[in-house]
């Protein structure tokens, strides 16, 4: 059975499967797992600039910790995704506030062993669309929160050298809607992660991580609005589909998320200042397609082109010992987008879609952030951060169910507030 339009059901069905929180890294990727590295765009994170912290980036960063440790945050991030529909001239507005959490704690039990756990959220995106408008057809609420817990056991065999492991256990719900479709489902996955910590002399540090990634299955329960089923029902010649619409579906959607590789370096220039760098390659190209089932229509798979490419994250950034409490902070990044501009036609209704999507209209971009921390006591430490994103050209997205030409530009951004802390017993 051959029917177009639900390429696009699949295209939306897959994109909250593999989504969160809400995106402004490349693609639907997120950094914010540590306010302390927040204030230096995440330089130095695979090597321990976030403190304990940077156990979300890199889980030998337990070695930091002397006996017992707990640290966390929560950042505040307000996307700017505001687009022109080219066809009318209408104005389309997608970002949404959001907040994401990040917690760890690691405990020394014995001088070359130690355990934690971490809890933070890799991957994400909330978009949301007025009813009626241009993109409808494509996307109006595109939502999925997913938290990572991993238990972390590392090895130190001797203080300058940290190796650790960590066990990834992701839980993921979605909803998902559109002018055809409505999706609300869950899933819990599992991957690992490894890195190790290094001070190979006095005023080095380096860091170096491997995430495995993810491969998501979205089982949810979906309806077809009248709109969707009429559709389903013309394309398929088959008038009896029509009476789909408000009728419960089994949907399952497939999809991969991509491996990483990190490696970052913090160097002291003297005893109050310190530079810090960061590379992060993220295997994207393993999202090239979502292959999608419907249970309740025996016999149709339909696989929908991603297309995505591999992306690098590249940072720079300082910090500076203002007094003996506080520590000031400056960083900036480039963030490459896997997404592309690349056309669909012939898979979809219009001729001229593009991989990239109106749930996810990104471009290249530009991190610049400052922070610090304030250290209260001998025990107790608090962080602020904040970056201001922006896209280096206007993302373009050809719609995918819309007359051939509709294309919505965007400007592509993001506003970023980050508080933490730590304390240590």
């Amino acid at each position: 059975m051959k029917m177009r339009i639900l390429c696009v059901l699949a295209a939306g069905v897959a994109a909250a499967a593999v989504t969160s929180g809400t995106a402004h890294a490349g693609a639907f990727a997120l950094k914010e797992r540590s306010a302390k590295a927040q204030g230096l765009s995440f330089a130095g994170a695979t090597a321990g600039s976030g403190g304990l912290q940077s156990m979300g980036f890199n889980p030998a960063a337990i070695g930091l910790v002397e006996d017992v440790e707990i640290s966390g945050g929560l950042s505040l991030i307000q996307p700017i995704a505001d687009g022109v529909v080219n066809t009318t001239g209408e104005s389309v507005d997608a970002d949404r506030f959001a907040g994401l959490p990040n917690g760890y704690v690691g405990y020394r039990f014995d001088p070359e062993f130690l355990v934690g756990l971490s809890m933070y959220n890799p991957f994400g995106l909330i978009t949301s669309y007025e009813p009626g408008s241009a993109v409808a057809a494509d996307a109006l609420t595109s939502k999925l929160q997913t938290i990572v817990i991993a238990p972390t056991f590392a090895y130190q065999p001797d203080p300058s050298l940290t190796l650790a492991v960590s066990g990834n256990i992701i839980y993921a719900n979605a909803r998902l809607t559109s002018s055809l479709l409505n999706l609300e489902g869950d899933r819990i996955d599992a991957g690992f992660s490894a890195g190790a910590l290094w001070k190979p002399f006095a005023g080095t540090q380096i860091g170096i991580a491997y995430d495995n990634g993810y491969d998501l299955t979205l089982i949810g329960d979906g309806t077809f609005s009248a709109t969707g089923a009429n559709a389903v029902a013309a394309q398929a010649g088959n008038a009896a589909l029509a009476g789909l619409a408000g009728v419960p579906l089994t949907v399952e959607a497939n999809a991969a998320l991509p491996r990483t590789i990190s490696a970052g370096i913090i160097q002291s220039l003297t005893d109050d200042i310190r530079l810090m760098g960061e590379v992060q390659w993220q295997q994207w190209s393993v999202f090239d397609e979502i292959e999608t089932t419907f249970s309740d229509i025996p016999g149709l798979t339909v696989s929908d082109e991603q297309n995505y490419d591999d992306a690098f994250f590249l940072a720079v950034g300082g910090e500076y010992d203002a007094t003996q409490a506080l520590t000031l902070r400056l960083g900036a990044a480039y963030d490459q987008t896997p997404t592309n501009d690349d056309f669909l036609a012939g898979q979809i209704n219009s001729t001229n879609a593009t991989n990239r999507t109106a749930r996810v209209p990104d471009e290249d971009r530009i991190w610049l952030s400052v922070g610090g921390t304030y250290d209260v006591n001998d025990h107790m430490s608090l962080d602020l951060g904040y970056s201001y994103l922006f896209a280096l050209d206007d993302p373009v997205v050809g719609l995918r169910n819309a007359a051939p030409g509709t294309q919505v530009t965007y400007d592509g951004g993001a506003h970023i507030f980050s508080i933490g802390g730590s304390m240590k017993f």
